[in-house]
């Protein structure tokens, strides 16, 4: 079963025998779901969801016991690799336990550390081979050798031997390099996740501040329903029913910098009715951002409203669930609309609407959750204790405005592509002409194949090879370069040397041995032609071109020079956007600034 975008898929697999009573699996299952939620409960006490928490549930497998959770993340990736973070805990914590994660782009993990992964690794080949464990991530390799094949299967591996080889081989834990890319990317948590905490003050009607109080969480699903409004929800709010706008009070709200950050930027010219009362204490933005607020709870109480006038059994979810209970032999035979199917069929119903309103209260249906907290409590209650506490000061917004020097930085720290002080701006003239003629032979250097080509990470530290078949080399040998490049073992070669071997296939064919000179001849009588046009006026030349019609001492072009001055240009029309000069410059860890002449 495929995810859906924007969800991620955890499994742990604990030290459980498939072979024990199933009563007793159940239990060692349902016990290992408590122990676990023991240990993360303190950990997202605080943490605000982006759309569903961490959940764990006994996974429909008999073969091999184990827990199964999905979580919607949608665009807020903090929250995956919250549960990543999570994830390492409880392995660290439960040694006999193993972890898999996945999200709708496969193996994320993988692709965090891609530039260290190995090379058969691929989506393909990674089946059953990545897991976490003790904390850390582990990749069941291939045999390398024949010794090997008794050890490692060469095929996909089935799930019970991954498992018996990550609890009991050193050998399947991931390099260091693998290991430090992950672990500075989890090991950002927990601080980050209150790093990403944003703290504002709204001015809402007193039932919101009710909802706020006792199910702060809800206020994730509010800002949901208000940004992903559409025309029928408005409608169903058109007056206002659940939260009155009096009394209303001023209350400072906790949410993430994403959802801050989303309604914030919506664009909202509220009707009239919806108009908050002026209060001195209030902003203009407090009372934006608890109107947008209050919107998006109605639209959740309309929606809750609105799903109870159907009937359940109505539903997709009622179709799957009763074919889920035949499939298990549930009904044990009887024929559909007999005395006793009825019976166990009346039964099914009553487990599913009790299932139901559990699953929907939690987050399935955060409207029903809001009705209830209306229902339980009363607005004195809320206009009393914000009257009391004390509001405390707002989060400094400075983070929603960016520069395009602050985005640099950011993306070359995440693609690990940061400049040393040595290579920052502060090269100027030939220095970074020349670093910019450096890095484009590194890239015309390296080796691609059919997947494409790779940017050299760090070229300034490795030596360039240059193939010896590569079309460049073969290219200069037939202009007659005479510069000096360096083989694959390491020796350099004069590419003079190489000429019999990249052109003549035969040296004792005659026409083939002749060839280089005609070929030649014929390069020279094309260049004097060029030289007498404008074509020959747009490249830069070693030296200065002789008199018109002198052919014998044509200056060659410098390919240095021209290309320098080619990506300049080319940068230079791009004015300031997204080009391919400045993405290719960029991704070899160069950045022009945008006032150079």
């Amino acid at each position: 079963e495929e995810l859906a975008e924007g969800t991620v898929e955890y499994r742990l697999y604990p030290t459980v025998l498939a072979t024990d009573q199933e009563s007793s699996v159940k239990f060692r299952l349902l016990k290992h779901v408590d122990d676990c939620m023991d240990v993360v409960g303190p950990l997202m006490r605080d943490y605000l969801w982006h759309c569903e928490p961490f959940s764990l549930q006994i996974a429909d497998n008999k073969d091999i016991p184990h827990l199964v959770g999905r979580t919607e993340f949608r665009d807020n990736l903090e929250d995956e690799w919250f549960i990543v973070y999570l994830l390492c805990e409880l392995t660290r914590t439960f040694s006999d336990t193993v972890a898999t994660v996945t999200d709708s782009d496969g193996q994320f993990l993988l692709i965090e550390a891609a530039d260290f992964i190995p090379k058969w690794l691929q989506p393909e080949t990674s089946q059953n081979r990545i897991f976490i464990s003790n904390g850390e991530l582990h990749i069941i390799p291939i045999p390398q050798t024949p010794g090997q094949v008794i050890e490692y299967p060469t095929g996909m591996p089935s799930l019970s031997v991954a498992l018996r080889l990550v609890r009991s081989s050193a050998m399947t834990k991931a390099s260091p390099q693998i290991q430090t890319v992950l672990n500075k990317r989890v090991g950002e948590y927990p601080a980050k996740a209150e790093e990403a905490v944003h703290l504002t003050h709204c001015y809402v009607p007193a039932g919101v501040a009710l909802v706020l109080h006792y199910k702060p969480e809800l206020v994730a699903a509010a800002v949901h329903a208000f940004c992903e409004r559409d025309p029928i929800d408005m409608k169903s709010v058109g007056s206002v029913k659940h939260f009155p706008a009096d009394p209303s009070v001023l209350v400072r709200v906790k949410l993430t910098r994403y959802l801050y950050a989303q309604i914030v930027h919506q664009k909202f010219h509220p009707p009239r009715r919806w108009i908050q009362p002026r209060c001195p204490r209030a902003s203009s933005k407090a009372r934006d951002l608890g109107t947008k607020l209050t919107i998006g709870f109605e639209i959740l109480c309309s929606r809750s409203e609105s799903r109870d006038k159907r009937s359940p059994f109505l539903t997709p979810q009622w179709t799957q669930y009763v074919g889920s209970l035949k499939g298990r032999g549930y009904f044990n035979g009887e024929m559909e609309g007999s005395k006793r199917y009825l019976e166990l069929l009346e039964q099914a119903k009553t487990e599913f609407e009790s299932s139901m309103s559990l699953s929907e209260t939690d987050c399935k249906d955060p409207g029903r959750a809001v009705l209830s907290v209306l229902a339980d409590y009363s607005l004195d209650e809320a206009v009393t204790r914000a009257e009391l506490e004390r509001l405390g000061i707002e989060s400094d917004e400075s983070w929603l405005s960016i520069t395009p020097e602050d985005l640099d930085r950011l993306l070359e720290t995440r693609s690990g592509l940061k400049q040393t002080p040595s290579d920052e701006c502060d090269l100027n003239g030939l220095d970074q002409l020349e670093a910019i003629n450096t890095a484009v032979k590194s890239f015309v250097g390296k080796v691609s194949d059919m997947e494409g080509a790779e940017f050299p990470h760090g070229y300034e530290r490795r030596q360039v090879q240059f193939d010896g078949d590569s079309f460049v080399d073969v290219l200069s040998d037939v202009l007659n370069s005479t510069h000096i490049v360096e083989s694959e073992d390491g020796s350099e070669t004069n590419e003079d040397d190489n000429e019999n071997d990249l052109l003549l296939s035969d040296s004792s064919d005659e026409e083939g041995e002749s060839a280089v000179p005609r070929l030649r001849d014929y390069m020279t009588q094309m260049d004097a032609e060029l030289s007498r046009t404008e074509v020959a006026k747009s490249f830069g030349n070693e030296g200065e071109h002789q008199e018109e019609g002198d052919t014998a001492d044509i200056q060659p072009v410098d390919i240095d020079i021209n290309l320098v001055k080619n990506i300049l240009e080319s940068f230079a029309s791009q004015e300031g956007l997204a080009g391919p000069a400045s993405n290719l410059l960029g991704s070899m860890g160069i950045s022009i600034p945008q006032n150079s002449e």
